[in-house]
């Protein structure tokens, strides 16, 4: 059930854990104790704000996979630790190649459906960490059509969107700040999400058009797609585009700032702090992803603010943290 809920129902998979948890705690740990223990990180992690002890509950998942000798269920433990837990502490570009990994053990024990999560999540982890976009469009092609052989639609759709971005970025659309093209065609593919209430595809879609329209200059745009895609952020609790929508709603907000009305800019200004406030969290566990993020949106505060010496300090910090 816990998959399903996560993508479908986000309200009922605490529920599912906890169950899972104390049914672990009760009579033993078994081999499905490993989910348990991983989603039970990744609640502490991205719910509670408790990010030390919920990362010691992902390696204790991993340490029990090991003494299970991980089977079916490595795949999905292995994934689960790596994309929801891991990048709270450990450097998210570390995480690629157990996302392969799990990727590999997928396919080898006939878990298609965690062998596919595993190679999105490979391919949208390697966008956000900057590998080179040329070489991430073969990737992206490449493991796109493992995914669509072996018959997983969510994950499929969502490489497909992946791969239409970085198209998008190298020049080849129309109109970069659309997902209109040869990999995955926004206005066909909406109806067909929503159908399906499948808000993971629909916040990938949402986030992914905020951040090309803030790229491209298109800032009130940006911010109404983040209004959008926040209406998701429950369907990606934990993972690593979690914080990158925050940063990017940061910006895109200040973006507009200097053409908002008087009360809109006081509520710009307290929503940017309230964010920051927690990427200043997450940046204290895990600098290597997120310092740079809290500085750049602190530079640009900054600069709408006229604070220029502070401004150009933060900036400084961000290009040498990134």
């Amino acid at each position: 059930l816990g998959t399903a809920a996560y993508f479908s129902a986000p309200d009922l998979f605490p529920l599912i854990v906890f169950k899972g948890v104390n049914l672990s705690v009760k009579h033993g740990n078994s081999h499905e104790s490993t989910i348990a223990y991983s989603s039970y990180g990744i609640i502490l992690c991205a719910v509670l704000g408790d990010i030390e002890a919920g990362y010691r509950f992902g390696q204790l998942a991993l340490r029990l996979l090991s003494r299970f000798n991980g089977g079916g269920l490595r795949a999905r433990t292995l994934e689960m630790v790596n994309n929801f837990v891991k990048h709270w502490k450990e450097a998210l570009r570390k995480g690629l190649e157990l996302s392969l990994e799990a990727f590999q053990s997928g396919l080898q024990t006939g878990n298609f459906e965690w062998a596919s999560y595993a190679a999105q999540n490979y391919c949208v982890n390697s966008f956000i960490v900057g590998k080179e976009l040329g070489g991430l469009e073969e990737e992206f092609k490449k493991y796109s059509e493992v995914i669509g052989k072996l018959k997983q639609e969510i994950p499929f759709y969502s490489s497909k969107l992946n791969q239409q971005t970085v198209l998008n970025l190298i020049d080849k659309s129309e109109n970069p700040y659309r997902l209109v093209g040869k990999s995955y065609n926004e206005e066909k593919m909406l109806s067909r999400h929503l159908q399906a209430n499948d808000g993971c595809s629909l916040f990938a879609l949402y986030l992914t058009k905020t951040l090309l329209c803030y790229l491209f200059q298109k800032h009130h745009e940006a911010v109404e797609n983040a209004a959008k895609a926040e209406k998701y952020l429950d369907n990606v609790t934990g993972e690593a585009v979690f914080p990158l929508f925050h940063f990017y709603n940061s910006l895109s907000l200040i973006a507009v700032f200097p053409h908002a009305q008087r009360l809109e800019k006081r509520r710009i200004l307290k929503k940017v702090a309230m964010i920051q406030k927690k990427m200043k969290k997450w940046a204290h566990h895990a600098p290597m992803n997120y310092l740079h993020k809290f500085y750049l949106v602190e530079a640009e505060r900054c600069r709408i603010l006229s604070e220029n010496t502070k401004a150009i300090e933060f900036y400084d910090q961000a290009i040498s943290l990134a």
